[in-house]
């Protein structure tokens, strides 16, 4: 059974803060966010990773430059000692009133299974309701709601047209087009909306808004990343689409009111 968006649903648009859960002074800028455009849900996304080797437990926020940028488990503790780390724990140790947050899963070493089952009993002790998790992986998904059935899950795709996906990750097969409709784990489609068909081709069946409704009634919900203008973020929420990534300074929208 799909689990709704974990958004309350009162009419407001959401602004994801992309990456603003990778630091702490990002996550400040998202409660500034939040005390200044009070019409607008925020919501803070960011990339975990783990180091789960030999007896650890980290799970951190770091966006890789590389696939498997991880770093090895003395620099981690270096940069921990100097406080360049920012952890899962210390993001859930803070205030967050009510802010909600996407947690996109990106690598690791060690156990995937034992750092996703460890990441999960977190969030859902600290923000059960409040958060939902994404990624281009299928695998992931899987592993998410066989650990954490209740939990939202994301799948993030370049392409969305007429009820079919791309997905990208690179697993096997590494690029297949999927029936949305029979992806009964996936909650929620994040497409990137700069570069998609909805954009480029906004006719017929490539329509945002019929998308959005197409989802609607699968039970599922779509969200746009690649949100780079306010234009662009009223337009896609104005389609139906409950939240988009804003790849620009939500300060602008506070000069806007």
């Amino acid at each position: 059974m799909a689990t709704g968006l974990p958004l309350p649903k009162d009419g407001r648009a959401a602004l994801v803060h992309h990456r603003k859960l990778n630091s702490r002074t990002g996550l400040e800028d998202v409660m500034l966010a939040f005390r200044t455009l009070p019409g607008f849900h925020h919501v803070a996304e960011g990339d975990l990773c783990w180091d789960f080797t030999e007896g650890r437990e980290l799970l951190y926020f770091h966006h890789p430059d590389l696939l498997v940028d991880t770093g090895s488990s003395d620099a981690l503790d270096k940069a921990a000692a100097a406080g360049r780390l920012w952890t899962l724990q210390a993001a859930l140790e803070m205030e967050w009133n009510d802010l909600s947050f996407i947690v996109e899963l990106k690598t690791g070493k060690g156990p995937r299974e034992a750092a996703l089952r460890r990441a999960l009993g977190m969030l859902e002790a600290s923000r059960p309701g409040r958060y939902w998790v994404d990624t281009f992986s299928l695998r992931d998904i899987h592993l998410v709601k066989s650990l954490s059935p209740r939990t939202c899950t994301s799948l993030h795709t370049k392409v969305l047209a007429g009820g079919m996906l791309l997905k990208t990750a690179l697993e096997l097969p590494p690029l297949s087009i999927r029936c949305v409709s029979c992806l009964s784990e996936v909650d929620v489609v994040t497409v990137t909306y700069k570069t998609s068909p909805q954009r480029w081709m906004p006719v017929g069946g490539f329509r945002l808004d019929r998308e959005a409704e197409r989802l609607r009634m699968l039970g599922k919900e779509l969200v746009c990343g690649g949100v780079v203008t306010p234009d662009m973020h009223r337009l896609v929420t104005s389609a139906g689409v409950r939240a988009g990534y804003i790849k620009f300074d939500w300060r602008v929208l506070s000069e806007e009111s």
